[in-house]
């Protein structure tokens, strides 16, 4: 079963009416983005009934040794989903899958899809591709994606009304719990019920894409997730990615603004403010609960390093978790680094862009600064997705 919500639903509504009044903001939740995930939801959990029936040994798939990237956004996270996922023995989800196929038997429709697809010569694909790049125009420089590109599993929780993602939809300073503080200010209930069917989902793609394979998560939204995913991941491992703030702030930003311009939440200073405020903890929580000492299962990885040589990068973190790194991967990672080599960003973003003071700024990340030991105002242009 995919479990929904409600009372987080109704808390977005009611900080609409609260916040904005009965406009055209409030209504258009109401009467068009709430019926949206209802009908989402039930559409979804008709599919997860069947596979209950057709297909429940999917169950039985081991999930425990599950890895997750976590840390601030625009520190490589994408890049190294995208490298480890060159291993055979590792597998994650594509954006399709997030948005259209959670279950086995969307997922067996869609791939029989694309078979037919690709029989007919990919028309339908290279009309998606076409419509995506005129929709996304500017913020695939920002951040490359497409429904055939692996992302962020967070997305399976739009079909249960509570998706992490409504901190950027709804940047109301009342989402913060739980949303931005998941393992301390929910119940052990609550964790269970959500935990219980983003496991389920995990198992679900290893019975269609490889029972025996690891899966990886790509999460930074995840990083006030991290006790709860130890909990029900028992043997989980986790990479910490970290930047320098001096380069994460307006990279994020700027992402995130990419999002805000669909409506008229809140204004420019106080959505800064609250981007900044969740950048703080997503350097702060991981530091603070991961056990860097058992290396076997924490690894901290700094954007720097990645971009300086990703194939040792990378097959230092195969090797720490025990995963085979073929000669074929490792050729793969060398060609990788000589591309990487001198490219260097399009994207430049700076603080005066978005009226940040120096101060302002220091007033959130000074001690992460000092803690990470990262040097004032320095800054690496060369690119990488994030």
């Amino acid at each position: 079963m995919i479990p929904l919500d409600i009372k987080l639903l109704f808390k977005v509504l009611k900080l609409h009416v609260r916040h904005k009044g009965f406009g055209k903001i409030t209504l258009r939740f109401l009467f068009i983005l709430l019926p949206l995930i209802v009908l989402n939801h039930l559409f979804h959990q008709f599919f997860f009934l069947l596979d209950e029936l057709i297909f429940p040994s999917y169950r039985k798939i081991e999930t425990d040794r599950t890895i997750f990237i976590v840390g601030p956004p625009r520190c490589g996270t994408s890049l190294l989903m995208d490298l480890l996922n060159q291993s055979d023995e590792i597998s994650s989800m594509k954006l399709w899958e997030l948005h259209v196929a959670p279950s086995i038997c969307e997922k067996l429709f869609w791939l029989q899809i694309g078979k037919i697809d690709r029989f007919l010569g990919s028309p339908l694909s290279k009309k998606y591709l076409e419509i995506n790049d005129r929709i996304l125009g500017g913020f695939k420089n920002i951040h490359d994606t497409s429904y055939f590109h692996y992302e962020e599993d967070a997305m399976l929780f739009y079909h249960t009304g509570n998706s992490p993602f409504y901190l950027f939809l709804f940047p109301f300073s009342e989402l913060k719990s739980p949303l931005l503080d998941f393992d301390r200010s929910t119940s052990p209930g609550y964790k269970a019920r959500f935990m219980t069917y983003y496991k389920k989902c995990v198992q679900k793609h290893l019975f269609v894409f490889g029972k025996q394979k690891t899966y990886l998560s790509k999460n930074p939204l995840f990083s006030s997730y991290i006790l709860t995913l130890k909990e029900h991941f028992s043997d989980a491992r986790f990479v910490f990615m970290t930047r320098t703030p001096y380069e994460v702030v307006p990279s994020a930003i700027s992402l995130s603004t990419y999002f805000k311009r669909y409506h008229q939440y809140i204004d420019d200073a106080s959505f800064q403010n609250r981007i900044m405020e969740m950048l703080t903890s997503q350097y702060a929580y991981p530091h603070s609960v991961l056990d860097f000492t058992d290396t076997c299962r924490n690894v901290t990885i700094r954007f720097a390093d990645l971009i300086a040589d990703p194939k040792t990068t990378v097959e230092n973190v195969l090797k720490r978790f025990q995963i085979v790194c073929p000669q074929e991967l490792k050729q793969s990672l060398s060609e990788r680094a000589r591309q990487d080599e001198n490219y260097i960003s399009r994207n430049r973003y700076s603080f005066e862009k978005f009226n940040i003071s120096d101060s302002h700024f220091k007033s959130y990340f000074k001690d992460i600064i000092s803690i990470f030991g990262y040097e004032e105002k320095k800054r690496d242009d060369r690119h990488l997705r994030a």
